[in-house]
């Protein structure tokens, strides 16, 4: 059994959210009790996300802005000081990716399993008629409940 669809794969014993080619994420068919798809924002958290990001841009702010003031005013690079600014810079770009990848929206898979929910995002390929036919490929490929909370995409028979 191999269908995929997306950016999202039934491999196996296995369904897999797939990235340039490679398995983002894994869940073993035997850990679903229920599949649920849905349409929005991909992250999980995406309030908690954006509130990390947020802060994580911020040390990274203060950080720059302590190294290039250093920089300007002809100060020596601290040997300690230096390397401590670079990794709280590096933060900082960490901060920015997160907050890029929280405005992410589109259809999603919501797998809940027995070591809690998995959200599965489709890539941005996806339209309704993929989804929708990619949905009842999948509610037979796993004997699961498979419902859709997506107006316009019915759940499979």
């Amino acid at each position: 059994m191999s269908i995929e669809c997306c950016g999202i794969a039934c491999i196996g014993d296995s369904i897999c959210e797939v990235e340039d080619g490679r398995i983002s994420l894994r869940v073993r068919i035997e850990e679903v009790k229920r599949i649920v798809l849905g349409y929005g924002f991909q992250s999980p958290h995406p309030i908690l996300q954006t509130i990390l990001a947020l802060m994580l841009i911020t040390v990274g702010l203060f950080a720059a802005y302590d190294f290039f003031e250093a920089m300007v005013g002809g100060g020596a690079f601290r040997k300690v000081g230096g390397k401590l600014e670079g990794g709280l810079i590096a933060f900082g770009l960490i901060g920015v990716w997160l907050l890029a990848k929280v405005v992410n929206r589109g259809f999603y898979l919501d797998v809940f399993c027995s070591t809690g929910r998995r959200r599965l995002g489709f890539d941005d390929t996806g339209s309704r008629e993929k989804v929708r036919d990619f949905l009842g490929a999948l509610a037979t490929a796993v004997q699961v409940p498979v419902t859709s909370r997506v107006m316009g995409i019915p759940n499979p028979d």
